[in-house]
C-alpha cells in the first residue's frame, strides 16, 4: 500500500495535470496567452507546461479521468465504498480543490502557470522522497521559472499585477500546508483495523 505522502503527491499531480490540460486547451483555442513581457519567459513557461502535461499523461489521471475511473469501478464492482487508498486520494484531492475554491471567486484573475510551479516547487523541496515515482519532476528548474514572476513583480508599475503574483504564492503555500497536514480517516481506520 502507498504511504500517505505518496497518495498526497498523486492527488497534487492530478490537480496539476488537470490545470495543465485546461491551460493548454485555452492556449490552443487562442483564449489564453502567457504574457510576462519577455518572449524568452513566455516560451520557457509554455514549453515547461507542455512538458509536464506530456509526462503526467503517462502516469497520472486528471480530475475528469479520475471521476470516470471511480464511476466505472463502483458500477463494475457494485460496491458502496471505494478501497481505502482511493478514498484517501479523493479526500486529498478535495482538500486541494476546496482550498482554492475558498480563496478564489468565480471569474477572479489568477495566474495558473505560476500556481503550477509554486505548488510543485514547495511540495518537491519539502517532500522530495515522495516524488521518486515521478523523476521528471526533478528535471524542472522551478526557481528559475518562478524568478520570471518575481522579475515582473519587481519591475512592473501595475499594483494589481504585483498583488496577484504575491497572492498566487500565498494561496499555493496554504494549499501545500493543508495537504501536508491532512489526515484521511478512511485510510487511518483501515490501517488500525488491520493491526488488531
Amino acid at each position: 500500500m502507498k504511504i500517505f505522502r505518496d497518495i498526497k503527491t498523486e492527488a497534487l499531480l492530478i490537480y496539476i495535470k488537470t490545470l495543465c490540460n485546461d491551460y493548454i486547451k485555452k492556449i490552443d483555442k487562442g483564449e489564453y496567452k502567457v504574457n510576462l513581457g519577455k518572449d524568452s519567459y513566455n516560451e520557457d513557461i509554455t514549453k515547461t507546461i507542455f512538458f509536464l502535461r506530456d509526462k503526467l499523461k503517462e502516469s497520472i489521471f486528471d480530475a475528469y479521468e479520475l471521476k470516470t475511473f471511480i464511476d466505472s469501478y463502483m458500477k463494475e464492482t457494485k460496491k458502496k465504498n471505494l478501497p481505502p487508498q482511493y478514498e484517501a486520494l479523493l479526500n486529498y484531492y478535495n482538500i486541494i480543490v476546496l482550498q482554492f475554491d475558498k480563496n478564489f471567486k468565480t471569474g477572479e484573475f489568477w495566474i495558473p502557470e505560476q500556481i503550477i510551479f509554486a505548488l510543485l516547487s514547495e511540495w518537491i523541496y519539502e517532500e522530495k522522497k515522495s516524488v521518486k515515482r515521478y523523476p521528471f519532476l526533478l528535471e524542472i528548474d522551478y526557481l528559475k521559472l518562478l524568478s520570471y514572476f518575481e522579475n515582473v513583480r519587481n519591475n512592473n508599475s501595475k499594483d494589481d499585477l504585483k498583488e496577484s503574483i504575491r497572492f498566487m504564492y500565498k494561496i499555493s503555500s496554504e494549499v501545500i500546508s493543508k495537504l501536508k497536514n491532512a489526515k484521511s480517516k478512511k485510510l487511518i481506520r483501515s490501517k488500525s483495523k488491520r493491526k488488531k
